[in-house]
């Protein structure tokens, strides 16, 4: 893979673009992408179609997605490494406006207040606005997706995902799907079939113990958000490299300290420069919690 297949579309909408230095370049393709969008798409997907054929890859969605994601980049994505966020914003408004992964973030912290997520009276995040921003990069050729998120995010994340192993272990339960017998009619068409369908939770008769404990789990977690929000917001500033899978990895940093300066068109060099902490330290957060879930819970469980 390589950008020279998409020479021919960047020369005929900018004839003089490889005559430009590569600032220049860079707002130049953004501002081609964001102009000619409908037709880069097209572009993009014939290159798409050849290269399948071409090197004989197995035709299907992940596959085409990842070429697709690839090729997208190489225009739309901006700096040295190609971020392209997968996010409704214009990638020249990121440019412009909210290079600076701080502005982004507190564009994030404004959209949550306003839409009720966070506290109104809060004037700003702390530690971090961002949940999760996904994005896709390449680096050395090689297309790659990523996830930028907050310690105390991550930390509930994966402490909540084992609550649901813990909870449903101390009540045992499994869904049911009925279906009325209108569904049962085999001429019944799809939409038919979705509204007769009707899912249920069996605890074996104690239902009630199991959404008393999804209530007390629920009221649980955001008030270890805030605490977590509360005691990193004082610690020292570091961010955690963590991999999950062959092409993704997820950047976590501790506090709105650990992303100071940061732009996103120079995303990763940036964050390389700031003190990276040690993945056991994290693992031993998320183990410390879950052992404060578990007797939490078991406590309300009779």
């Amino acid at each position: 893979m390589n950008s020279l297949k998409l020479t021919h579309f960047l020369l005929g909408h900018r004839p003089d673009f490889f005559s430009l230095d590569a600032e220049s370049q860079n707002c130049a393709r953004l501002t081609i992408a964001s102009e000619n969008r409908s037709a880069l798409d097209s572009y993009i997907e014939k290159i798409v179609d050849k290269e399948i054929l071409e090197k004989g890859l197995e035709d299907n969605q992940f596959v085409r997605a990842e070429l697709y994601g690839y090729y997208l980049s190489l225009v739309v994505g901006l700096g040295e490494h190609r971020i392209l966020l997968n996010d409704e914003v214009d990638m020249l408004t990121v440019m412009n406006e909210l290079n600076l992964l701080e502005s982004y973030d507190f564009r994030e912290f404004l959209f949550k207040r306003d839409s009720g997520q966070q506290d109104a009276n809060v004037t700003k995040p702390r530690p971090l606005g961002i949940q999760s921003v996904f994005f896709s990069y390449i680096n050395k050729d090689n297309y790659r997706t990523a996830e930028l998120t907050s310690l105390s995010h991550y930390i509930c994340k994966k402490v909540r995902a084992n609550a649901v192993k813990i909870i449903n272990k101390a009540i045992p339960n499994k869904k049911e799907t009925l279906f009325t017998h209108r569904a049962a009619d085999l001429e019944a068409d799809e939409l038919s079939m979705r509204l007769a369908r009707v899912t249920s939770i069996n605890a074996g008769g104690k239902e009630a113990e199991l959404s008393n404990a999804k209530s007390l789990t629920k009221k649980y977690f955001e008030q270890l958000k805030e605490a977590l929000d509360d005691r990193l917001h004082e610690e020292a500033p570091v961010y955690y490299e963590i991999h999950g899978g062959e092409n993704h990895t997820e950047f976590v940093f501790s506090n709105m300290k650990s992303i100071e300066g940061i732009r996103f068109s120079h995303l990763i060099s940036d964050i390389s420069g700031k003190k990276k902490g040690h993945r056991f330290v994290v693992d031993a957060l998320i183990a410390d919690e879950t052992e404060q879930f578990k007797k939490f819970i078991l406590s309300k469980i009779k």
